[in-house]
């Protein structure tokens, strides 16, 4: 049986609040990603598969609305809707 290598890269900005969540099996991006702005609210929440986008992605104003949707499939925008 095999063994993942799973990690959760984080990284900050220049304050310390939390920027991004980047999850990585074997050495690609794999899982929700998740950006955040400044003030910690949700900025972007992006699902990963072996190294590329794929699945529903969503993008939120800094006052926590949802702005717009992509959905991925192997990498490539399959569909894109804005939420008003």
């Amino acid at each position: 049986m095999k063994t993942l290598d799973r990690q959760l890269e984080k990284k900050y900005f220049e304050d310390g609040q939390l920027w991004v969540e980047i999850p990585h099996q074997d050495g690609l991006i794999h899982g929700i990603m998740k950006e955040y702005y400044n003030d910690g609210h949700i900025h972007n929440i992006i699902p990963f598969r072996d190294g590329s986008p794929n699945g529903l992605a969503k993008s939120y104003s800094n006052n926590g609305r949802l702005k717009h949707q992509v959905y991925w499939e192997g990498g490539k925008i399959v569909n894109t809707s804005l939420v008003a």
